[in-house]
């Protein structure tokens, strides 16, 4: 049986004011990356890899609510953005853009398009465009694919419904088997009210309706081969993730808040299904090993060698959750290792560090 999170549960999910991993990752640029308010301009790749995770995973409908597909085809990143900018400024939506001159030329100055011609000419330059800017109108808010795009998200899609790999992960095939798309999930760690949204769910029934396994997976594209998933792992804390998820998971079993009964030993690792954008054709599952699991939460200490550091602090969601309420309690008012030295610290060769009382005693903090 195939389960789906409805439209309307997804948008309670994103709406809950709730810790997430992807928020919680932000702290390992420090307090001021935290801060920053997201970008609403996504890259090509999170779009195509978003569109993927929609069409498998999502909502019936859910696709055709969120993307729109264009006949024509794109034009460059900043004269699309230009355009865009246009639209949004526009009190008018419907109006054709050479209505929208003084919104064009605007828009023209804000992105530094062509500084070194005329005005005349850049702006003669967008209108050439005015075709797109009318699929645009059609967008009403969504996110727009080309033709091209929609090629290469048909291909991740079928290499994953139909590859020996993956295509019993996609499709209602198996018998005592029950497939949660989409499973929103909350709960508390120390004071802090979390959130995870897992792709995919497995579980697995023996013939007596008994929970016998429970594995967590969540989909990944990659603009690369899949083989290297494991340096995209390590650049995107994907660990983190993995153990975030899982530790919600164990949560929502003691707390028997899943929508379906198991014991806590029913509950596999964290899983990955990794495909590629570049070149589709051999997905691969990853199972997230203990030790995977155990950095994602623990991380991983500083070593030096003869005073040398040989490895910086590698940290876990455990510690960056410390650092959330820290900076919570702080008020986020400088980052930690500023606030706390008073702006006076040590230079070394190999570090920078600041003196912290911890426990009465003062202790050196390396940076």
């Amino acid at each position: 049986m195939i389960y789906r999170t409805s439209k309307s549960e997804i948008t309670l999910y994103r709406e809950e004011d709730a810790l997430s991993q992807s928020d919680l990752k932000k702290l390992l640029g420090g307090m001021d990356n935290f801060m920053k308010e997201d970008s609403e301009k996504q890259s090509l790749p999170m779009i195509i890899g978003s569109a993927v995770d929609t069409i498998l995973t999502g909502a019936e409908g859910e696709f055709e609510e969120e993307f729109h597909i264009i006949s024509v085809p794109k034009p460059s990143e900043t004269i699309e953005n230009i355009l865009l900018s246009v639209y949004e400024m526009s009190d008018n939506k419907n109006a054709p853009l050479p209505d929208m001159l003084d919104f064009v030329q605007e828009a023209i100055l804000a992105y530094n398009y062509q500084a070194n011609w005329k005005m005349e000419t850049r702006v003669s330059k967008i209108m050439e465009h005015f075709i797109y800017y009318e699929e645009i109108k059609k967008c009403a808010g969504k996110i727009v694919l080309s033709p091209a795009d929609m090629e290469v998200i048909n291909n991740v899609v079928e290499s994953l419904r139909t590859n020996p790999v993956t295509k019993d992960l996609f499709s209602d095939t198996r018998n005592n088997t029950d497939f949660y798309y989409q499973l929103p999930l909350f709960w508390e760690k120390d004071g802090v009210k979390c959130k995870g949204l897992l792709d995919l769910v497995i579980v697995t029934k023996n013939a007596e309706g008994k929970v016998t396994s429970v594995i967590p997976f969540d989909l990944k594209t990659l603009y690369d081969s899949t083989l290297n998933f494991n340096e995209a792992m390590k650049k995107r804390r994907y660990d983190i993730q993995a153990a975030w998820y899982y530790y919600g998971l164990e949560y929502n079993f003691l707390a028997k808040t899943l929508p379906f009964e198991a014991d806590l030993s029913c509950l596999d690792n964290f899983n990955f299904v990794v495909e590629s954008t570049t070149n589709p054709g051999r997905p691969l599952w990853y199972l997230c090993t203990n030790n995977l699991m155990r950095v994602g939460r623990y991380g991983l200490p500083e070593v030096t060698v003869n005073n040398r550091i040989i490895r910086k602090e590698i940290l876990g969601f455990e510690q960056l959750l410390n650092l959330y309420k820290y900076y919570q309690t702080q008020g986020w008012q400088e980052e930690q290792a500023i606030y706390e030295s008073q702006g006076r610290m040590e230079l070394d060769r190999d570090f920078t560090a600041y003196q912290q009382k911890e426990n009465e005693n003062t202790i050196w903090k390396k940076i």
